[in-house]
């Protein structure tokens, strides 16, 4: 089992659970910040699948800018 498959099951179990919090969370507040986890385990596989700008684009676009024009 390659380095790269630890990765690639690391950054999906902290994506799905991440994402499966999100549904069951009642506060809105840990809802987004379980949803910025979701967002970076995503950014994560894009990483393994060597789109380092599509990455960097998700964080940025999603994990920063509409987070917190969710929060607000």
């Amino acid at each position: 089992m390659g380095f790269n498959l630890v990765l690639f099951y690391a950054f999906a179990a902290i994506a799905v659970g991440a994402t499966l919090l999100v549904v069951l969370q009642s506060n809105p507040v840990y809802s987004v910040l379980l949803l910025i986890g979701s967002f970076i385990g995503l950014a994560g596989l894009y990483v393994l699948l060597d789109a380092p700008f599509v990455a960097v684009i998700q964080i940025i676009i999603y994990a920063g800018a509409i987070m917190v024009l969710f929060l607000f």
